[in-house]
């Protein structure tokens, strides 16, 4: 058994030397893993950044609930002009399109399909009463 000056053991001195290249190694790996996962999120030349960080994608449902909200709008003030009920049937369709699993209605959606609801009740009295004055003779020009 050879020892050193201070009376260690080569061997448990060359484990404790190579223990210790092993922790650097792993904290110079693990100092890597963080930089790539903290880039820097306002450098907006990097390809995974966009100008002032926003999103670059749109959200999931933004769409179909802007659409919810113009059918749904339509079908109200076009109620006079009997296409109340298709463009609230469209707006109720696409306010249910952009449902996800476990998520809530976003508030443009959830305005889309209160307004599409109110358009396809609106519509559904008004053409009541158009077929019930149809019937009426007074209301076609005739004499009572």
């Amino acid at each position: 058994m050879d020892f050193n000056r201070d009376g260690q053991d080569h061997e448990q001195n060359n484990d404790s030397h190579s223990d210790w290249e092993n922790a650097r190694e792993n904290w110079d790996k693990w100092q890597e893993e963080q930089e790539k996962k903290n880039w820097d999120k306002w450098d907006s030349n990097a390809s995974h950044s966009s100008y002032y960080n926003q999103p670059t994608h749109k959200p999931y449902d933004q769409g179909f609930s802007v659409a919810a909200v113009c059918c749904g709008l339509l079908s109200i003030t076009l109620g006079c002009c009997s296409l109340s009920l298709p463009l609230g049937a469209m707006g109720i369709l696409f306010a249910a399109l952009c449902s996800r699993k476990n998520k809530p209605l976003s508030s443009n959606c959830r305005m889309g399909l209160y307004l599409s609801i109110f358009g396809c009740i609106y519509g559904a009295v008004s053409l009541i009463y158009l077929i019930k004055r149809l019937g009426d003779p007074a209301f076609l020009g005739g004499s009572l």
